[in-house]
C-alpha cells in the first residue's frame, strides 16, 4: 500500500473534493431527451456494412485520379506481408492501412481457422518469387508467387484507388 493510501485509510489525509454548481439552479439533474440509445452493433454486423460499402462504388469515386504511389512496389510488399500473416509471423493489424475492412476481417478469420494465431519463427523470411500486375479499370490486379520457407503460395488481389493511395479490395491466397 502506498503512503498516500495509508494516510487516507487512517483519516489523517485531507479529503479533496470539488463542488460543482448544478446547471439549472434548482438542485435537480436534467435528463437528456430523445430516443434511448441503440446498443452498439455486433462486430459481424459492422463488418457486413463495411463489406457492402467496399463493393458499392459511386460515380464520384470512379472519377478520382489514380494515386502517385507505384502500385507494383506496394504489391510486392503486400504479397509477402499477407503470407506472413497467414503463417503467423506478422499480426494482421499491421496491414490494416492497406486492406479494406472486409478483406482484413476475412484474413483474420482465415488465420484463426488455420490455427496460426501464435507467432512462428521462420528460418528465412518470405520471398516474392514472381509478381505480375496489370491495370484494370480504376485499379490494378496483382498475382504473385510467394515462397514462405515451407512452400510456395499463390496470392492474388485487387488494388483500387482509395483517397490518395491504394487499398486491397479483394484477396485470394492459395
Amino acid at each position: 500500500m502506498t503512503a498516500m493510501a495509508e494516510r487516507a485509510r487512517s483519516g489523517s489525509a485531507p479529503v479533496r473534493a470539488r463542488l460543482v454548481p448544478v446547471p439549472d439552479g434548482r438542485g435537480t439533474v436534467r435528463r437528456a431527451g430523445g430516443a434511448p440509445h441503440r446498443p452498439a452493433a455486433a462486430l459481424r454486423e459492422r463488418i457486413e456494412v463495411l463489406r457492402a460499402s467496399d463493393s458499392m462504388r459511386s460515380d464520384e469515386e470512379t472519377e478520382t485520379p489514380l494515386p502517385t504511389v507505384d502500385p507494383a512496389r506496394l504489391a510486392l510488399s503486400l504479397a509477402g506481408g499477407v503470407v506472413e500473416v497467414v503463417r503467423g509471423v506478422r499480426p494482421a493489424s499491421q496491414l490494416a492501412r492497406w486492406l479494406a475492412p472486409g478483406v482484413l476481417a476475412e484474413l483474420r478469420e482465415r488465420t484463426a481457422m488455420a490455427g496460426t494465431g501464435r507467432r512462428v519463427v521462420l528460418v528465412r523470411p518470405c520471398a516474392v518469387r514472381r509478381l505480375m500486375a496489370s491495370p484494370s479499370g480504376t485499379g490494378v490486379e496483382v498475382s504473385a508467387a510467394v515462397d514462405d520457407g515451407v512452400r510456395v503460395r499463390a496470392v492474388a488481389f485487387r488494388l483500387d484507388a482509395h483517397r490518395a493511395g491504394w487499398r486491397v479490395t479483394a484477396l485470394e491466397i492459395g
